[in-house]
Order: C-alpha cells, then sequence, then structure tokens
C-alpha cells in the first residue's frame, strides 16, 4: 500500500457502499453469480473485489495506471496495465471469453470510445453483455452553469479534468449502436443539486421561468447513466427491456397563484409544465397550508399565445377528497374573472371551454366560493386536464414555412426550365459550328480547285508565247480565241480572290 500514490486512492477508490459507489452498486446487481467478468478501468479494484468474494465471479481488469493495478491484483486472476487509447484489447484478452465486459466510467476519458466497445463486442461470448456507466451533461446544474456563462472544470464528477468526451442520453445510446450494440435496459444516478459537486448557486441564479425549464427536462435530475448493452445479434437471446429514445418536448408553463388577502404574489405558487401538442393531460399543483387562510385561486396558462382545450378543473382536499368541480358549463367560467383571454364553446358543445390565450399572463381565477376555499386552510391541490395544441405563433411559422418551400420549390422548377433552355442552346449551338466547319472546309476546297486551274492556265499562257516567237501566227490566233473566254474568267477568279 505504501506504493500507492495517495492521488489515486483518493480519485478513483470506491469500496461498494460508501458514498459516490452507487453506479457500482447497480452496475454489479446486473452480473450473475459464478460468472466471467473483463473490468475495463479497474482502477483500486472496486468492483472486482466484491465480485470475487461475494458473487464468485472469475475478473480479470485492465487499467492505465501502474499503481492503482497494484492495489488491485489480488482480486483479479489476469491484470493489464495499458494504454486503451492506444492499445487493442482484443490482443491482450481472450476473444469470446467473458460473460460480462464492464466499462464503468471510462469513455468519457477516451477520444475514441469506439476502439474500445468495438474490442469489447469481440470479448463478449454469444448472450455476453456490456455494461456501462457514464455521467450526464444534462445534469441541470451544468445546463444552469453553461447558461450563466461558467463552464468550470473539477478534481472529480462530470466535469472532472480528464474528461474529453461529454454524454447525454441519446449520444450514449448512438455511441452504442454505431459500436453495433442494443441498449437493453437503462438504469439512472439519481442527484439533488446540492447533493453534488455543483450546488444551487448556478440554478438560483436563473430568472423563475429559465429555471422551470431546466429543471423539468427529462434528465434534468439525472447525474449518471448505466446502461446493460448486448450486440445486436444477440438481442432477442436476452431478458431485454429495450428503452426507446426520449422524444424533445416542447413545454410551456402553467402557474397556480393563491392569496389570503386582496393580492396575488409571485412568491405564493407553484409551477408545474404542460406539453404542447399533447393530447388529454393532467397537471396537478400543490397548495400548501395556509395559516391566514385561502381567499382566492388563479392559474396562469402558459407563456405564449395560445389556445388550450380546458376539459375538466378538480379541487381537491388534503386527504385527496373532492372538494369542487367544474360543471363543465362555459358561461361559468366566462363568468369569472379572468385577463388576457377569451372563452369560448367547443365545436362540437360539450366537451369543455377552449381558452384562447392572447400572450403571457393570460389567467383564469377559479370560480369558488368560500365554502370551498374555507376547506382548502389544510393545504389542497388543483387537477387540470386539458388538451394543448400547438400555439398560433408555432402553427404561423409552419404556415410561413410551408410558403417558404412553395417558393424554394417554384424558384427550383424555374431554374430547372432555363437549365434545360441552356442545354438546347448549347445543342443548337454545336450544330451551328458543325455547319461552320463544314462550309470552311468546303471553302477551302474550292480555294484549292482553283489555285489548280490558275496554275494550268498560266502553263498554257507560256505555250501559247513560245508559239507566236516560232512564227506559227495563224494556229496561235485560233487558239487564242479558244482561250480567251477562259482566261478572261480565270482573270476575274483571279483578282476576286487576290491571287499574284
Amino acid at each position: 500500500m505504501e506504493i500507492v500514490k495517495r492521488a489515486v486512492i483518493d480519485k478513483y477508490h470506491r469500496a461498494l457502499g460508501e458514498t459516490g459507489s452507487e453506479a457500482l452498486v447497480k452496475l454489479s446487481a446486473w452480473i450473475r453469480p459464478q460468472t466471467t467478468v473483463l473490468d475495463v478501468g479497474c482502477a483500486t479494484g472496486s468492483l472486482g473485489t466484491f465480485l470475487s468474494s461475494i458473487k464468485g465471479c472469475v475478473v480479470d481488469g485492465v487499467d492505465r495506471d501502474l499503481q492503482a493495478v497494484l492495489v488491485a491484483r489480488t482480486a483479479y486472476r489476469y491484470l493489464q496495465v495499458t494504454n486503451l487509447e492506444s492499445t487493442d484489447l482484443r490482443l491482450l484478452f481472450p476473444r469470446g471469453a467473458y460473460d460480462y465486459v464492464v466499462v464503468a466510467d471510462v469513455l468519457e476519458h477516451l477520444r475514441d470510445p469506439q476502439m474500445v466497445l468495438r474490442a469489447a463486442a469481440e470479448l463478449l461470448r454469444p448472450g455476453g453483455e456490456l455494461l456501462v456507466s457514464v455521467p450526464n451533461f444534462g445534469f441541470a446544474p451544468v445546463v444552469a452553469e453553461l447558461l450563466t456563462g461558467r463552464f468550470g472544470y473539477r478534481p472529480t464528477g462530470i466535469l472532472d479534468d480528464t474528461h474529453v468526451r461529454l454524454f447525454t442520453g441519446p449520444s450514449i445510446r448512438g455511441t452504442l449502436q454505431e459500436a453495433g450494440f442494443r441498449m437493453a435496459e437503462c438504469a439512472r444516478v439519481h442527484k439533488e443539486p446540492h447533493e453534488s459537486e455543483f450546488g444551487t448557486r448556478c440554478l438560483e441564479a436563473l430568472p423563475p421561468a429559465v429555471l422551470g425549464f431546466v429543471t423539468s427536462l427529462p434528465e434534468a435530475n439525472t447525474y449518471q447513466f448505466l446502461l446493460r448493452a448486448v450486440r445486436a445479434e444477440d438481442l432477442l437471446a436476452v431478458d431485454a427491456v429495450v428503452a426507446e429514445p426520449e422524444p424533445l418536448r416542447l413545454l410551456t408553463p402553467v402557474h397556480l397563484y393563491w392569496r389570503s388577502g386582496s393580492e396575488y404574489r409571485a412568491e405564493w405558487s407553484s409551477t408545474i409544465y404542460g406539453e404542447l401538442a399533447r393530447a388529454e393531460q393532467t397537471l396537478r399543483l400543490e397548495v400548501p397550508p395556509l395559516d391566514g387562510g385561502l381567499q382566492g385561486l388563479r392559474v396562469d396558462l402558459g407563456d405564449r399565445p395560445g389556445v388550450v382545450y380546458l376539459l375538466s378543473i378538480r379541487l381537491l382536499g388534503p386527504r385527496e377528497e373532492e372538494i369542487w368541480t367544474w360543471s363543465g358549463e362555459v358561461g361559468h367560467l366566462q363568468q369569472a374573472y379572468h385577463e388576457r383571454m377569451t372563452i369560448e364553446e367547443p365545436a362540437p358543445p360539450g366537451a369543455g371551454a377552449v381558452l384562447v390565450l392572447a400572450g403571457p399572463d393570460a389567467s383564469l381565477e377559479l370560480p369558488l366560493g368560500h365554502e370551498y376555499l374555507d376547506r382548502c386552510s389544510g393545504g389542497c391541490a388543483v387537477e387540470l386536464e386539458l388538451s394543448w395544441p400547438p400555439s398560433p405563433d408555432y402553427m404561423l411559422l409552419v404556415d410561413k414555412m410551408g410558403q417558404r418551400i412553395s417558393q424554394l420549390a417554384e424558384t427550383e422548377s424555374r431554374l430547372a426550365g432555363l437549365v434545360r433552355q441552356v442545354a438546347q442552346l448549347d445543342r443548337l449551338l454545336e450544330r451551328r459550328f458543325e455547319l461552320l466547319k463544314q462550309t470552311q472546309t468546303r471553302y477551302e476546297e474550292a480555294v484549292r480547285e482553283r489555285d489548280r486551274a490558275l496554275h494550268r492556265l498560266d502553263e498554257q499562257a507560256r505555250v501559247l508565247a513560245d508559239l507566236e516567237q516560232g512564227g506559227n501566227a495563224r494556229a496561235l490566233e485560233t487558239l487564242r480565241r479558244r482561250l480567251r473566254a477562259p482566261w478572261r474568267l480565270f482573270g476575274k477568279l483571279r483578282n476576286r480572290n487576290g491571287s499574284p
């Protein structure tokens, strides 16, 4: 133990059952007794010690830190010290030999996680399982730090200063799928912000509306993801609980205000988030016990213009007893005090009320008499059943996008027509150019024929000159008359074409 670096033990040593070991506890619960396990990134051997001593497993391990491996060696059958970034695990361990390959809090330290994951796929036996844990970068305090302009690395935790990869739920599932695995089960380690290394300071610095949105995100309270995965070809052979990727939800806040006097106050309120474009959702908002008695309840619906189909309203007492229920009469709500909204009959009638919200802070004071409010002094809850179609601004955006898409399609059609016209002009120009080449060829042939004819005439003229000098005047005159017409013709050709 003396040779072990203190920093290694302090940073990554976690005995199962201690604070910070929740991920290892949950991963170990997935491992059956008497099985063969490869612990990738074993550190000081907490997992291997538990599996070999309590579950009777045969455990091999690998880590890059020699000092940590020296601590872990007694719990493992076979240990290797190597850099996972540069070593192929298939060269160190037998293929098809392991029931489980555990990669706990390792992938975030690797520039290329696929190298380890692809090796793990070949080291597993048929039906073997890959067990992975990674920190969640979508943890609400991390998001709050980003929104407030902070991104501070720490010695350990989600922003450990040795992390080079960041994961959310969808991104770790995609990483496993890229390596040929399919997720069979997903568990989570949850932490309250004040229990984490981040604390609550950045969350408290957010405006209330932003804070409500951040804390309502699906994985806002998830500190770590724990995944049980199998190779794609083994998915049907295991007891798989396949979790579907979580869709992105469009959320809008719903506030319930209460008053014990004449005024509503922001600190006397509760908030929940409704989901846009989702039918028939029930939202429950709590009212704590009040010393001064309850004088009124007001519901603020959403932070944007929109349309809400209100189906029912219920007021429940501290023991969940029903105190009041809206009768479904639209006129009953129309007579109640409301701001920045109109209340209309639905089509067809009898299916609740249509609330047309003119903007943020649209509110409706519940039409409750004192006989109902007096029964809420010990606390109560308001349940709203409603359907929230996309808001008008969303629909307007969709309409504008549709118009823009139509315009783009029309422009594309015009461009295609222009391209066709250009192609036709190219073909026409090619034909014209070919005609010009043919005309030039014929012209060059005519010039060559003319030159040959002129050459023959010159030879005849020299013969005539020789005959004239010999005294054959009568024969020369006859020949001259015969050649006079062609000579004039070729003379004109000579002058026209500039021949000498």
